[in-house]
């Protein structure tokens, strides 16, 4: 006999009922955890057995890394101070080879709009730089992309802790050289997948029935697969009906070996911050905020609590933008169902551009600044891959009269998926998150230094004068409303963020994610509509929410 879901009070799966089953007592939900102190547990003796042969597993793993990434770091290092010397030109003048080779990679910096290629139909001249094209990498360059590809040989032998990590990390310029995280990048491909046999085990274990009896039909094979969790199609009864849902089944003991492998790496991580050539990686703090963030994303609960609290924040606006929406009585810790949202991925659109790109983009942008003026809950994975796009019926347009509607017309709507990573910002750092982007949008220098400098945690800049300094000359550069191209925000972020690390000026993760969130979404919009300047969009957003606290868009027409 099948199971039946039935509703639970409001208008249920159909209206998408927002009332919540799920008891969020002690979860650490809107990414809060890494803002916590808490005490540590001492490991029990089982624990510390199997902590030492993982560490030993690990040790062999990283052996090449640590034999010689340091050494390649170090040398490089020295060979970069010998080239920085400033040596006689031909004409009796002083010049600086690396001087000449920053600026040259400054410039092709100016011309990387964005992470993603552009699609086959783009103009030729929107290609992306071939970073290595003759004369634009040197020696010391090599070494060091060198010795980064160690680490990341191993980190692709040590499972999902690590190449999670390894892909936050490929986004934390704030953090990382440059070269670190354009190697480990190559990590945003790569999804663990368990078998069947494991995921109708551990969903029959939670919901002590068969998949028989829960499900008409379920696949076998998964939908899709992520470093937590993977997830298979199904049909489930609702109210006497057949329903497409899809149940997210986490994978088999991903939690317990991530809070094993954390430990050892934030031991490994203290160990390793006397060698000089590794000082500057912050490799300590890195992994203490991002281990409390990977913790809290394995329990799935948490991700059916942001779901509910962003289906609420957009019930008004539901045909634009919506989530899936998970049934109550199956959200578990390690198994949760949710509503099947068809749609096409927004990387479709970015490789085969259309004319409803506009549109796409469009929505996307309302939809961001909704969540971070109005609602204070924002998505922080929102790459091409978590948002879908399909069309709707609208009046007299819909998908049955689709032939008769110019494609850049129809209705489209947004589906924002898998909300383990989200953001619920203290009002310091909303304050001077939303300040900073004024100033970048009024080209204020050293006034965005100072909400740098004063968002949440305690300062550890050495010197705030010389990073407030460097801040004016880097927005007099790139930071002028009325230039040509105007602002390019991607990248004002994200050299705000290398010149962050390079005066050790102490930011709070939260801002962090949402710097490295905002320049995803700039990178796959200006991929759907190069012609497309982020900042000028938001600007009148910003100054009616400055004026008047409201906001507007195409969304909320």
């Amino acid at each position: 006999m099948k199971v039946q879901w039935k509703r639970h009070g409001g208008t249920g799966i159909d209206g998408h009922h927002a009332g919540g089953s799920v008891d969020v007592e002690g979860l650490d939900l809107y990414g809060r955890a890494d803002h916590l102190q808490r005490e540590p547990q001492l490991p029990t003796a089982s624990e510390k057995l199997q902590m030492g042969l993982r560490a030993l597993y690990l040790l062999l793993v990283f052996t090449p890394f640590i034999l010689l990434g340091p050494l390649l770091l170090y040398v490089s290092s020295f060979s970069q101070s010998k080239s920085a010397a400033p040596k006689l030109a031909p004409n009796g003048a002083l010049e600086s080879t690396t001087a000449a080779q920053h600026a040259a990679v400054e410039a092709e910096d100016a011309d990387d709009k964005a992470p993603e290629q552009y699609g086959e139909g783009a103009p030729a001249e929107d290609a992306l730089p071939d970073r290595r094209a003759a004369g634009a990498v040197t020696l010391p360059q090599r070494m060091r992309v060198a010795a980064w590809t160690l680490l990341l040989a191993g980190i692709k032998a040590s499972g999902a802790a690590f190449i999670k990590w390894g892909q936050w990390s490929a986004t934390r310029e704030d953090m990382f050289p440059k070269e670190f995280c354009e190697v480990l990048a190559e990590l945003h491909d790569r999804a663990p997948e368990h078998s069947w046999r494991a995921s109708k085990q551990e969903i029959e274990a939670v919901f002590g029935k068969t998949v028989e009896e829960l499900f008409d039909t379920i696949d076998h094979k998964p939908l899709a697969s992520g470093s937590i969790a993977q997830v298979h199609k199904a049909i489930l009864q609702v109210n006497g009906q057949p329903r497409s849902v899809v149940v997210k089944v986490r994978h088999p003991m991903v939690a317990e070996r991530l809070s094993q492998d954390f430990r050892i790496l934030i031991r490994l991580a203290s160990a390793l911050q006397g060698i000089p050539a590794l000082k500057g990686l912050s490799l300590k703090a890195s992994l203490e905020q991002f281990s409390a963030t990977m913790t809290a994303q394995t329990d799935l609960r948490v991700e059916s609590a942001h779901l509910r609290r962003f289906f609420r924040n957009f019930v008004a606006v539901r045909e634009s933008v919506t989530p899936p929406f998970p049934l109550p009585g199956f959200e578990t810790a390690s198994v949760l169902v949710e509503t099947f949202e068809p749609g096409h991925s927004v990387a479709r659109f970015i490789a085969n551009p259309a004319p409803c790109n506009t549109q796409i983009v469009a929505l996307g942008v309302d939809a961001y600044l909704k969540m971070l003026l109005h609602d204070n809950f924002v998505h922080t994975d929102l790459h091409p891959g978590n948002i879908l796009v399909r069309e709707r019926s609208s009046g007299n347009a819909s998908v049955t009269d689709a032939g008769r509607v110019p494609h850049d017309k129809r209705p489209l709507q947004l589906v924002l998926l898998d909300f383990g990573l989200a953001e619920e910002l203290n009002p310091t750092v909303r304050y001077h998150f939303i300040s900073l982007l004024h100033m970048i949008g009024k080209g204020d220098g050293h006034r965005a230094a100072f909400h740098m400098l004063h968002m949440g945690r305690p300062q550890e800049c050495p010197d705030p004068a010389a990073f407030t300094d460097a801040m004016g000359t880097l927005f007099g550069r790139i930071a002028n409303i009325h230039a040509a191209k105007g602002i390019d925000l991607d990248q004002v972020m994200k050299a705000i963020l290398q010149l962050a690390r390079e005066h050790e000026v102490t930011i709070d993760s939260s801002y962090a994610a949402l710097v490295v969130g905002v320049c995803v979404i700039v990178g796959f919009a200006t991929s759907l509509d190069p012609r497309l300047n982020l900042m000028d969009a938001a600007l009148p957003a910003f100054l009616l929410h400055n004026l008047t606290g409201s906001i507007i868009g195409r969304l909320y027409s």
